[in-house]
């Protein structure tokens, strides 16, 4: 964490944006929860590999990377926006086939497009095909 891990002015200053992510998480958990009390049987049971989605790969080789203050800050404002269009992309799949779900938080988020989860898209949603891209 770019010996950033004790910093509690650091911690001050993306206080906001740790917010936002806790919020996002705790929001996508429930979206992903409701899915799967849906009957979901689109995606298969297993492990999902995410260092396959080329965002998340590069967030974690990015946690040894040397940044100073600002840079830090910069990355972890587009870490957390990365993971924001993620989560639209999730939306957006489940809202496309399981209208009937509740997508709470993540209405606005909603997209039509899997760029970030393409590379995962044949493992994720196999019965989606193409119609998702």
């Amino acid at each position: 964490f770019h010996d950033r891990l004790c910093d509690l002015d650091m911690f001050l200053r993306i206080r906001r944006g740790l917010k936002r992510a806790g919020r996002l998480n705790g929001d996508m958990q429930q979206l992903l929860r409701r899915w799967h009390e849906s009957g979901n049987d689109q995606v298969p049971a297993g492990f999902v590999d995410v260092a396959r989605i080329p965002f998340m790969a590069e967030l974690n080789r990015g946690l040894t990377d040397k940044l100073d203050a600002a840079q830090f800050e910069q990355r972890f404002a587009d870490n957390v926006a990365g993971l924001k269009r993620l989560a639209g992309e999730i939306a957006g799949h489940i809202a496309r086939n399981r209208p009937g779900i509740e997508a709470g938080a993540f209405k606005e988020l909603a997209t039509g497009q899997l760029e970030l989860l393409a590379p995962l898209q044949a493992m994720l949603f196999p019965q989606a095909g193409m119609a998702s891209a």
